[in-house]
């Protein structure tokens, strides 16, 4: 092979044909290997590519190579190798990708064809002018023929002619074409390296020579897949968007090393409801009560499943922010979090006869000091439990994207977990960067840097697609368009953050497989665009980009919205369809207890929400008086009486070992109470402190779990025939249903 990079060789493999291998015949497969780990085409061990050793010619200055893969390559960190290979060493002639139709059906990525024509001249290169074609109608309408061999290749090599002599933007019925210049790629790679940190900058920043320049990567999945709008948008505003990162410093929460230590959840009040006697409170829990009345100590839920409760001086802990699902708003507050973190700057010595020095020991005990996590962070002179020293950003952008956009303001100082990233803008007041960021041009941005997942409508962000994505620049915008922009996101601030599809929308599929079709009309048909307040904000940051008509922003506010209500509907309508598609595979789907009770929660989660409830608050209603018991994390759960014990609750580990056994406060309670703990939930069970009300809420829940007991065995039964295999599922079901798809 000529010019293959120092990480690249080939190797004869023979085929298994039953007669002794030729060499330089059709006897040998020829094996494109890369010497790392990590192949260029899948991020595996090496490149599955096979070829005729006569087909090695085609990697010969003139010859062409097709590459038919994962499109995926073209936006991440395992594709920008594969890049940096074809920039020094072809002319790309084309990129295809089709938006009409699937290439590989079942395919759970969509699917790339990437033509290349081998070139040793670099000047050539550079100059090449790329083509990234989507298509827009299926193959066979756009190579059409009279059904004979001659007209179909007539027509092929009529359509290859038509790509060949683009040299502009193209757009017609049958596809959008975006020419490239090569250099330009190339360029840009160069700057994104430079960008992360991975690359030193260039005294010239033209600077083109391959080999002295070094390419990190590039995002070039937007020129096939970003909307005819986007690019609109930037061939009229271009020069007044940037990348984030030359407006803001993002980086990614913390990252622990083992969550269930140092993110706990605060349990202190459920503890002193429990437990009102100080003399009990302090058997039970190891620390003076007045100790957690004041607030001076809180108590926990740690460990794997937050099983155990255990002390830790409040002084070392803070509210943190663990995924955006708490989050309901454009602006986080302390109260949303459910989890506090452990903050822990201090040496051993400095923690003598301290609750969190036991809380360490405890960790240690389990070995959760030894994950690779904590083990690297004590090779930096710094104690394996400290995570002190983390920044805070001024807002927060979510990895997991959907169908809501925002990007909440952390006014309050919090810190958030990995699945968060954080954002400090640049000299920019926090309040017109968080209405930038919080705007619908953002939202469009970022499905264009993110990466889908899967067929469904699910995108990630990387902390380098979000630092590259480009963003209305605020360092063009005058003071006095900065602050309506920081207006317009305050008055947004004191609303939560609407889905971008109406909840009506988002139910159908559900209620109507259910039976409920009648219900969507109390649904509301309102969406986040159909608020004031956004088209306020969208309207100030379209003046900051320098469109002055009000007229032409409505206009482009209407397409705007236009475009994403009808891409939010066919992404509703793509995950409708894969849910169709589980369905009808799910006979030849997974075998094993755990993957089928896997699919049969996901179903539920897709169609029949209702049957997830929860006691809690659900059947419960908190606004009446109740008692609060604490249950053990094991054991059966079982009425029980005797003559010292009227109304209680036994929890058992086969006939004879008893765990622990709790007493009602009232009659009644202790049927409720057994009921709950077998089937919901552990930990802390709040059970109503009236007779009437305990019958009426478990009356209420046994119906509600024998009519899902009905339907899960229905579900089950519909995969699976074998009986004792049926059985399994049900037990695996009704513990994730309990425990949450963790």
């Amino acid at each position: 092979m000529i010019g293959n990079p120092p990480y690249i060789r080939q190797e004869e493999i023979p085929k298994a044909t039953g007669k002794p291998p030729k060499p330089g015949t059709k006897d040998y497969y020829l094996k494109l290997v890369r010497d790392e780990s990590a192949a260029i085409l899948s991020g595996r061990s090496d490149i599955h590519c096979y070829f005729w050793p006569h087909a090695a010619s085609f990697l010969k200055d003139g010859g062409y190579l097709c590459l038919l893969t994962s499109s995926q390559w073209l936006d991440v960190e395992y594709g920008f190798r594969l890049q940096d290979w074809i920039l020094r060493n072809f002319e790309i002639i084309a990129v295809f990708e089709s938006i009409d139709e699937p290439w590989f059906v079942g395919a759970r990525v969509a699917t790339t064809v990437t033509i290349l024509r081998k070139q040793r001249d670099e000047a050539v290169r550079m100059n090449n002018r790329v083509r990234f074609v989507q298509l827009r109608r299926p193959i066979a309408d756009i190579l059409g023929h009279d059904g004979t061999t001659a007209g179909a290749v007539a027509s092929a090599n009529q359509f290859r002619d038509e790509v060949l002599c683009l040299n502009a933007n193209t757009v017609n019925e049958r596809y959008r074409a975006r020419v490239i210049r090569q250099g330009d790629l190339w360029r840009q790679g160069v700057q994104l390296g430079v960008m992360m940190g991975k690359t030193a900058a260039s005294e010239d920043e033209h600077e083109e020579d391959t080999t002295t320049g070094e390419y990190f990567g590039g995002k070039w999945g937007i020129h096939l897949r970003a909307p005819d709008l986007w690019f609109r948008l930037l061939d009229n505003l271009g020069k007044r968007f940037a990348p984030l990162a030359d407006v803001a410093d993002i980086w990614r929460g913390i990252t622990s090393g083992k969550d269930v230590f140092f993110f706990p959840k605060d349990c202190s009040r459920e503890c002193l409801q429990s437990h009102p006697l100080s003399a009990d409170f302090e058997i039970t829990y190891g620390v003076p009560r007045r100790e957690v009345e004041t607030g001076r100590t809180k108590l926990v839920l740690c460990g794997e499943s937050l099983a155990e409760i255990r002390p830790i001086e409040a002084r070392f802990l803070e509210p943190e922010v663990h995924t955006i699902m708490e989050i309901r708003g454009y602006k986080v507050r302390a109260d949303d979090c459910g989890r506090s973190i452990l903050l822990v700057g201090e040496d051993r010595q400095h923690l003598a006869n301290t609750h969190v020095l036991d809380y360490i020991k405890w960790g240690e005990k389990r070995g959760y000091d030894k994950g690779s996590t904590c083990v690297s962070r004590s090779r930096v002179s710094c104690p394996w439990y400290d995570l002190t020293g983390h920044a805070r950003g001024a807002h927060l952008w979510p990895m997991a994207q959907q169908y809501k956009h925002m990007v909440p303001s952390n006014d309050e100082g919090l810190i958030c977990n990995h699945r968060l990233f954080d954002v400090l803008g640049k000299g920019v007041e926090p309040d017109a960067l968080g209405g930038i960021l919080n705007s619908t041009f953002v939202l469009l941005a970022k499905y264009q840097y993110g990466r889908p997942v899967g067929v469904e409508g699910n995108l990630d962000t990387e902390v380098i697609d979000v630092k590259l994505m480009l963003v209305p620049d605020p360092r063009q915008a005058t003071q006095r368009q900065l602050r309506r922009v920081a207006k317009a996101f305050g008055a947004m601030k004191e609303r939560e953050a609407l889905q971008f599809l109406p909840e009506r929308r988002m139910r159908e599929m559900a209620y109507t497989q259910a039976g409920k079709a009648e219900q969507l009309a109390s649904l509301s048909t309102e969406c986040e665009l159909d608020m004031p307040d956004r088209r306020e904000l969208d309207d100030a940051v379209l003046e900051m980009l320098g469109v002055k008509s009000k007229s032409e922003r409505e206009r482009l506010i209407d397409e705007l919205y236009a475009y994403l209500r009808e891409f939010f509907e066919w992404t509703r309508q793509k995950e409708e369809k894969g849910i169709e598609n589980k369905k009808k595979a799910k006979r030849k789907g997974p075998t094993s207890p755990a993957d089928i009770a896997l699919q049969v929660y996901q179903e539920l989660v897709d169609r029949e929400g209702y049957l997830l409830r929860q006691y809690e608050p659900d059947f419960l209603d908190t606004s009446k008086p109740f008692d609060t018991y604490e249950v053990p994390s094991e054991g059966t759960a079982e009425v029980y009486s005797d003559m010292l014990v009227a109304h209680g609750v036994q929890f058992m580990v086969g006939k004879k070992k008893n765990l622990a056994l709790i007493e009602a406060k009232i009659p009644g309670q202790e049927h409720l109470l057994a009921l709950v703990a077998n089937s919901a939930r552990r930990g802390f069970i709040r059970v109503p402190h009236d007779k009437t009300e305990c019958q009426r809420v478990r009356v209420s829940y046994e119906q509600f779990l024998a009519q899902r007991e009905q339907r899960l065995r229905e579900l089950i039964e519909d995969r699976t025939a074998d009986e004792d295999l049926q059985a399994k599922v049900l037990d695996a079901l009704k513990l994730l249903i309990m425990r949450g798809r963790e």
